[in-house]
């Protein structure tokens, strides 16, 4: 099998995808290695979040592999929302680079992530319920209030999140408008979506 991949010291940002990068955009490589070598197994990456893009490159026999890393950080469960249909339930890595690369690499310590922050057990707290009647207030309803109410809501909790402006999502809705900085907007949007769901079934 070819991994065909990118990137020196000199370009970290192709080698460590920068956000701006648009979903697969290595698969022109990965076509011409395959091109090239027609009976070995090729296999590309590169800020593939979007299943229709995965799919896209697979059906278009841009590559025969599709290598996820930081994806699968963010969201370990992302084959079986793809292959389950559960789509909207993804939560796609922002390619940030701060928990994973950031804390691994540059500073030698455990990875972490800014959309998982409960990347070393896949959601485990969710099995856990408050034993007794308990309201939950969470002032603001940026991430880390959405967040919050969000854990709250999923063991038990009667929760309430007030917020001043009209939208959610915070500073994360506000920078997701500057154009190299679009992906950072899955986070706010999936946090929403989910508040809405558990809100329908409470």
């Amino acid at each position: 099998m070819i991994d065909v991949s990118a990137g020196l010291s000199d370009s970290i940002h192709k080698q460590i995808d920068a956000s701006y990068y648009p979903d697969g955009w290595r698969r022109y490589m990965a076509r011409a290695i395959k091109e090239a070598f027609p009976d070995k197994i090729v296999m590309t990456s590169g800020n593939i979040r979007n299943p229709q893009s995965a799919c896209e490159i697979l059906e278009n026999q841009d590559a025969d592999l599709i290598g996820m890393g930081r994806q699968t950080i963010a969201d370990p469960s992302w084959p079986h929302k793809v292959k389950t249909g559960k789509i909207d339930e993804i939560r796609q890595c922002i390619s940030c680079n701060i928990g994973c690369a950031g804390h691994r690499i540059g500073l030698n310590r455990p990875i972490r992530c800014t959309v998982n922050p409960d990347v070393f057990y896949d959601d485990f707290y969710k099995k856990q319920k408050v034993n007794k009647k308990t309201n939950v207030v969470v002032i603001g309803g940026g991430t880390a209030g959405l967040e919050a109410a969000c854990t709250a809501s999923e063991v038990g909790c009667t929760t309430f999140l007030i917020e001043k402006e009209k939208t959610l999502g915070g500073l994360a809705r506000q920078i997701s408008q500057i154009p190299e900085k679009t992906r950072i907007a899955h986070f706010p949007k999936y946090l929403e979506k989910g508040a809405e769901k558990l809100h329908d079934l409470f």
